[in-house]
């Protein structure tokens, strides 16, 4: 009973991080998305806003399969793992693909709509690392 009441304490705690993260994902997107739009580069705005969605797509889809695995054996939970990298490559490659055929997409503003979800991470793990290096 101790173990199910921790898991779902850390269920919770990490659902709060998941939707942190996602909320900085939106509000550092919606601030570039508007200093794009300003300086008259509105072609690239669906592409940037594309990569953006494919983003929180890929993180909301790798968040589950995490949370998922934590509940399974060992042996099972790393094979679920595998399985969903080709989920997540097939829609990345998804989101590529679109940017390069559709004319009103621009390729390289989905790509940095793609890495804004690896810089806000980023970001986070070095607040985290400098709350915790001030904390001692």
């Amino acid at each position: 009973m101790v173990v199910r009441s921790v898991f779902i304490f850390m269920t919770k705690n990490y659902w709060q991080e998941v939707r942190r993260t996602l909320l900085q994902l939106i509000l550092w997107g919606g601030c570039i998305a508007v200093g794009i739009y300003q300086s008259g580069q509105a072609a690239k705005l669906y592409g940037f806003l594309l990569g953006i969605v494919t983003g929180g797509a890929y993180y909301l889809m790798l968040s589950l399969r995490i949370c998922r695995s934590a509940e399974m054996p060992t042996a099972k939970a790393v094979g679920y793992m595998r399985a969903g990298w080709v989920v997540r490559l097939v829609l990345v490659l998804l989101m590529l693909l679109l940017s390069v055929k559709a004319p009103w997409l621009d390729f390289w503003a989905a790509v940095a709509g793609l890495l804004l979800l690896q810089g806000v991470m980023v970001m986070n793990a070095v607040l985290a690392a400098l709350r915790a290096w001030l904390r001692q």
